[in-house]
């Protein structure tokens, strides 16, 4: 979850302070491990690999809406064991913009629940 979190910001560092929409944008891969974001060669970079099934995978679409509600929350069903170990991430867009103006990560653990923080809460990364 960090090293994506380090790839959005990256990211938005050299998009004038925006988000990637998408969780697969080619670009954001730019800023992953191994990436190269240079405009005369951009090379993508390398996923985080799934601690469960040692595979490189891409973050899945996440459903996130309100950052400060869900991390004041206990830790929800993601999908089941199906996504053991995935990554989720969305850009929060607000009403009438076009342009994310935050991201919101969160992970699920071996069971396909939203990991916890040190609260028993859900753990989500986020720039808001």
């Amino acid at each position: 979850m960090t090293v994506l979190q380090m790839a959005v910001n990256a990211y938005a560092l050299n998009n004038n302070g925006h988000y990637p929409i998408q969780p697969d944008d080619p670009a954001l891969k730019c800023y992953l491990p191994e990436g190269n974001s240079n405009s005369q060669s951009p090379r993508g970079g390398n996923y985080p690999e799934n601690p469960f099934t040692h595979k490189v995978e891409s973050p899945l679409l996440g459903k996130i809406s309100d950052v400060k509600q869900t991390r004041q929350s206990p830790p929800t069903d993601l999908g089941g064991s199906r996504v053991a170990g995935k990554i989720f991430y969305n850009a929060l867009i607000p009403s009438g913009q076009e342009e994310p103006v935050g991201y919101a990560i969160e992970g699920a653990d071996q069971n396909g629940m939203a990991l916890a923080g040190k609260t028993d809460r859900t753990c989500v990364l986020s720039n808001l």
